[in-house]
């Protein structure tokens, strides 16, 4: 058994470093165990595809003593090319993912006695989680955070989106007399602005092909909408969460609801958080989202 060694404690919880060997690769982690605790649930926190253990903005570390401190028990980790892990950035996939995900659902339940596992996945975090729905074994539900759609989606067109919504907010300002007022003064970077609308296309240009270049979150792209289906099939609950000020939120949110009335899927719910970013990156938001799961764990 992997020696534990203590990391945090108060007096509802105590935190925990771990490592955990995955593949042929050493992952770290953080296990969270309440002081006092009846869950038989455990919540398995899952980053996105550039991000780490403590997630955008630190919420899923925030997280993760939130439900501590409520009594389940709760671990995140960094994958495999990821964070503090071992491996090398370009070497990552979705599939060494999936399989760090089943090691350390398996690590999760023989050290603290849990029976169901919850998955909390951010953007590409929660599409391994669907995409290993077949091997997913006393699964109670998964919650996704800006959850990007499985197939075909063409990245230039997403790019293009972003830049259209973005043209859409500069002509808004430019109705503005106070911003004619800046301009004249001097006060508007206009070279920003020029940044923001062309930064898609030239990281389109600039990057690998196995790069994302959509959003720091985002993942190479599955190209075919069977990993949904797989999931639908499974009748494992599904809680998506958006942000209304994020530009792709509707699009992805449209994805996921035509497949699931396409497969008369019934276990989906959309959580739209008002006027929230893709990052849900202020304390307001991130309680909204704390909650909202807390809710779908205890009904």
């Amino acid at each position: 058994m992997i020696q534990l060694e203590k990391y945090f404690k108060t007096d509802s919880f105590s935190e925990q470093v771990i490592d955990l060997h995955s593949g042929n690769k050493t992952l770290l982690g953080n296990l969270i165990t309440p002081v006092v605790s009846t869950k038989e649930t455990g919540i398995l926190f899952l980053h996105g595809w550039r991000g780490c253990r403590s997630g955008p903005h630190e919420l899923i570390t925030e997280m993760s003593r939130q439900f501590g401190a409520h009594g389940f028990p709760s671990l995140r980790f960094d994958f495999a090319h990821r964070g503090v892990s071992e491996g090398k950035y370009e070497e990552a996939s979705l599939q060494s993912m999936g399989q760090n995900v089943l090691d350390f659902i398996s690590y999760f339940k023989a050290n603290t006695g849990i029976k169901k596992v919850y998955l909390v996945g951010v953007c590409s975090g929660a599409n391994v989680a669907m995409g290993i729905a077949e091997e997913l074994k006393d699964c109670e539900g998964i919650s996704g955070l800006s959850v990007y759609p499985f197939g075909e989606t063409d990245k230039f067109l997403r790019d293009k989106k972003r830049r259209n919504f973005f043209l859409r907010q500069y002509f808004k300002k430019a109705l503005m007399g106070s911003t004619w007022k800046r301009l004249f003064k001097g006060e508007i970077d206009l070279g920003g602005v020029a940044k923001v609308l062309n930064s898609s296309s030239a990281q389109n240009r600039d990057q690998s092909p196995k790069e994302p270049t959509t959003n720091a979150c985002s993942a190479p792209q599955i190209q075919n909408d069977q990993p949904l289906i797989n999931f639908i099939d499974k009748k494992i609950p599904l809680q998506l969460f958006y942000g209304s000020a994020d530009p792709e939120y509707s699009t992805s949110a449209e994805y996921f609801k035509k497949i699931y009335q396409q497969q008369n899927g019934q276990q989906l719910k959309l959580e739209i958080i008002d006027k929230a970013t893709h990052n849900f990156n202020s304390r307001i938001w991130k309680q909204e989202v704390y909650n909202k799961i807390l809710q779908n764990l205890e009904k």
